[in-house]
This record gives structure tokens, sequence and C-alpha cells, in this order.
């Protein structure tokens, strides 16, 4: 299995890495997911933890860069399908410290696969989230994050599941920023 889910998370792309949208009709959705305007995302860069540089890298495992650069890597341990940092603000610097679960308690990123089956991610002390400790998700697959009965999700299907790729501090390959609580 540990080897499957290395091969799988070495194949992933970063060719389907897509914005946080509004619903197309600009109404409700349903609760399916909260709307997201420019203005979400017209934010300074700040590292809202104030916890950041050479202690986060290490203990941390370096929340805010691209997991995979690394975890594709060689011996390197605890590769998954789905790795990634959650922050509470749009523009937060590599190496900051995100929303950890301790500090936002009930946050979640729920992914669900082409065969609609559900994974829901924790992060940890860091804001870092990766997995799922059991289960192979079929690609592609839609994610979204979920806080205090809300929800944002991302609208378009994807297919790399190092989060942090695309989820830049200023966002890269079509993504806003970063992944954000709602």
């Amino acid at each position: 299995m540990r080897a499957h889910l290395s091969t799988l998370a070495a194949s992933l792309t970063l060719a389907a890495c897509g914005a946080i949208a509004e619903p197309a009709d600009g109404g409700d959705d349903g609760g399916v997911a909260d709307a997201v305007s420019s203005a979400d995302y017209n934010t300074p860069t700040v590292c809202t933890s104030g916890q950041g540089g050479p202690t986060a890298n290490v203990a941390a495992m370096r929340p805010g860069e691209a997991c995979l650069s690394c975890h594709s890597l060689g011996p390197v341990q605890g590769t998954y399908p789905f790795m990634g940092t959650i922050y509470p603000t749009a523009h937060e610097p590599n190496d900051c410290v995100g929303a950890s679960s301790v500090a936002y308690p009930g946050v979640q990123v729920i992914v669900t696969d082409a065969q609609g089956k559900t994974f829901a991610l924790t992060p940890n002390a860091s804001g870092n989230f990766y997995g799922p400790l059991s289960g192979v998700p079929v690609m592609p697959y839609r994610a979204k994050v979920t806080y205090q009965g809300r929800e944002l999700a991302m609208l378009s299907p994807e297919t790399s599941g190092d989060c942090n790729a695309c989820h830049t501090e200023q966002g890269t390959n079509g993504a806003p920023g970063r992944v954000v609580l709602p």
C-alpha cells in the first residue's frame, strides 16, 4: 500500500491547478460553497501566527512550501496523495505556521475523489494537512475546507494533490493564493 501511495503521489501533476471561484450564477449555491470575492484575496502578505522561520522548517515540515518537492524524493517518509497547508489569510509567506486544528478546532480539508469517496484531512500543529492515511483516491478530485459550519470549495476537479504547489503566497497556475479558512 505505501509503495502504491508513493508511486501515486510521485505521478501527480501540476497541470490542473484551479482557482476558487464564486458560483456561476452569482447567487445562492444551496450551501455547497461560500462565495469568494476578489476582495477576499486582495490582502497584504502577513504571517498571521507570527511563528515562522527556521523553527517552523524542522518540526512543522516547512508550512506553505510545495510538499511533494521533498516528499517525492528518495526515502522521505510520509508521502500521501494530498498534502498542503491551510492558512487564516490568503497571502502568507512560506515557513509561516498556518491554521492548526488546535487554534481552529474542527477545521478540515474534505477531498472527494472521482468515485465519490470522501477523505477528511485535519491540519496538524503547523497547519499542514496530509492523507489519506488509508484508502487510495481516484483522480480527479474536488476539495473544500470546512470550519464552523462554513465551507470554501474549489469548483474545478484537480489532479495534483500537492496543494501548496499552486496555492503559494501569491498563487500560481490559476490559484488565487493560499488554501484558506472559509
